[in-house]
């Protein structure tokens, strides 16, 4: 629930959304996360300065959202069209850092000693790392290319 709460602080700091602001919000996730986010949502709205939150495994992401990821669950905030320009700088950056992660695991799998000498689970650590990195990184390539292409040319300052 921190992280989760955690990605909408994020979002709302680099965007410069005032708190007083209210915001509206989905929340993908299944199975047990889904369960928990559910009985504490009263937290998660108060915490995240939000006033309608949509929590569901089949939820999917509107144009011109602000999309974070903690794990397996995607949080969806939507944005006033005046701060979808930011959003889309906060993806590219986000992109970039994800890239290099990437680039290291990758780095660090190819290389034979480390396989061959590492114990298993620290391996297979590794491994879980980069694929989770994967994952986030194809996830906001597409939220970034869809608020690309639903949001109106406007100047950010």
């Amino acid at each position: 629930l921190m992280e989760i709460i955690s990605c909408i602080r994020n979002i709302r700091g680099e965007n410069s959304i005032q708190p007083k602001i209210i915001l509206k919000a989905k929340i993908k996730a299944s199975g047990e996360d889904e369960k928990v986010i559910k009985n504490y949502i009263e937290y998660v709205k108060v915490l995240g300065g939000l006033n309608d939150v949509e929590v569901g495994s089949g939820l999917e992401k509107r144009p011109g959202d602000a999309v974070s990821v903690a794990g397996q669950v995607s949080i969806f905030v939507s944005l006033p069209e005046e701060l979808r320009g930011q959003e889309i700088h906060r993806l590219e950056r986000r992109i970039r850092e994800i890239k290099g992660q990437i680039e290291l695991s990758n780095k660090k799998l190819r290389n034979r000693d480390f396989i061959e000498k590492a114990p298993k689970e620290v391996v297979e650590v590794a491994r879980k790392r980069a694929e989770n990195f994967l994952q986030e990184f194809e996830k906001l390539e597409k939220t970034l290319t869809d608020l690309k292409n639903n949001t109106k040319k406007v100047h950010v300052k």
